[in-house]
């Protein structure tokens, strides 16, 4: 049986970048590991699906839709019944039936994948707040969060590098999570000279090199060629916004300022680490238009396509090396970052309506795709209103009302940066509406004119 039910979590999280990390938190230490701001903290409210088993009396039921705002079930327990309460895939009271083997648990619409530490680490960084979560029946964990508009995200990480482990994982998260849309995420190789050093490369289409025939000391790859999700790349071409290249968190290598780009174009992948310029010839001279190259990707596509619902991935991945002797990892945290940064922010702004099974809206908030429609506007418009009718001080009044601090907007010294980013940061706060509602507080028919 099941019924709906809402409840309350307070996470930590970091005003500066919008990062939620209430995992590193330990004792009395509220600053941000990354940047060392005040953390702050936020009420999240879920709506979930209650599911029980078993013959629970109507108390029980009643209390479980109850819950204090640390998200912990007020329960009545009758521990002499084979009965389990579940909020989502959390168990909240009762015991298990040995019997009973089926377990509801939330679904995902995009699940993103990252093979290294530190690349997961870059995805949860540029979004939140993450709920870390497990699968009772094959003891997957990930961490599930959900956008603004409702879309509901998951992000998940490998054993170790590689195919193998690719695969393993995909095949996992699939069987768990049932994700419509799967993004690979993470750092490459560029192997084309127009793509440099923390750009991102998008793939149209992967080509896995690993499977070959040895001969006489030399080698010549049987090719895998998979195709991408083609919804997700053509959300990915379709994407124009350059505010993602502005919030890396990372500080870029050398400290210069110029902003990543994105190349569309074929990357290879293969399980071991190239740093030979040789052997990036050699694949190029099959696959001219290669831009990148990297180690997963052939077998989480791989993984994917033989699922029962034969989906297909997307790979974004940030440039670090050339794959040759001069191979390091000075770049690395830059182009994880970046990767991370242009994913989010591309299921973010033009995930809304097109993706998942069905868009789950998140409560006081409002949709992606409805957000700014309130006025008749796009988001664009909202920023030259918002920069044409206020002035430095009128956008820290505006602040100041919506609980903003204003010392950490960084474009805060002039209108049109400080517009933006006043955008961006109750974007990251769930107030888009409560911005459009106190600048029409505060200029009547603005939007109107």
């Amino acid at each position: 049986m099941t019924a709906k039910a809402s409840r309350e979590v307070t996470e930590w999280g970091c005003p500066h970048h919008g990062a939620y990390i209430p995992a590193l938190l330990s004792g009395e230490d509220k600053t941000c590991p990354r940047c060392g701001k005040q953390l702050r903290a936020v009420t999240i409210r879920e709506e979930r699906e209650i599911s029980w088993f078993g013959g629970l009396s109507p108390e029980v039921i009643s209390a479980a839709l109850k819950f204090t705002s640390e998200g912990e079930a007020r329960l009545s327990r009758d521990q002499s019944r084979e009965e389990v309460l579940l909020w989502g895939d959390e168990e909240l009271g009762g015991t298990r039936s040995a019997k009973e083997q089926r377990v509801f648990s939330s679904k995902v619409d995009v699940l993103i994948l990252a093979a290294l530490p530190k690349e997961l680490a870059a995805v949860r960084a540029n979004s939140g707040p993450w709920r870390h979560a497990k699968d009772p029946d094959t003891g997957f964990e990930y961490w599930v969060t959900q956008a603004y508009h409702g879309l509901t995200i998951a992000a998940a990480g490998m054993n170790s590098m590689g195919s193998v482990s690719a695969a393993l994982t995909t095949s996992a998260a699939l069987n768990a999570l049932d994700p419509t849309r799967v993004i690979l995420v993470g750092i490459c190789a560029a192997v084309s000279p127009r793509v440099h050093l923390g750009d991102v490369c998008v793939s149209d289409q992967l080509v896995d090199y690993d499977l070959g025939k040895i001969k006489r000391g030399s080698f010549s790859p049987r090719w895998n060629v998979f195709p991408v999700d083609p919804e997700l790349l053509r959300l990915a071409k379709h994407f124009q916004s350059d505010d993602w290249g502005e919030t890396v968190l990372v500080k870029r290598p050398g400290g210069s300022a110029s902003k990543p780009r994105v190349h569309f174009g074929t990357i290879l992948t293969g399980s071991k680490v190239v740093a030979d310029s040789d052997v990036v010839d050699s694949l190029r001279s099959v696959w001219t238009q290669a831009i990148g190259l990297e180690m997963e990707g052939g077998g989480a596509a791989a993984a994917a396509h033989q699922h029962k619902n034969r989906t297909s991935i997307l790979v974004v991945k940030g440039v670090c090396d050339r794959a040759n002797s001069a191979k390091n990892d000075k770049w690395q945290g830059y182009a994880a970052d970046a990767a991370a940064r242009y994913a989010i922010s591309l299921l973010i702004e033009q995930g809304s309506t097109t993706l998942g099974k069905s868009v789950r809206h998140a409560p006081n908030s409002v949709s992606g795709s409805d957000s700014f429609e309130i006025f008749g506007l796009a988001e664009g418009q909202v920023r030259v209103a918002l920069s044409g009718a206020f002035s430095i001080n009128g956008l820290m009044n505006l602040c100041q009302d919506l609980g903003i601090e204003w010392e950490e907007l960084e474009g805060r010294g002039t209108v049109s940066g400080a517009a933006r980013e006043l955008i961006k940061d109750c974007r990251r706060q769930r107030k888009l509406k409560e911005l459009l509602e106190a600048v029409e507080a505060t200029r009547p028919g603005l939007f109107r004119e």
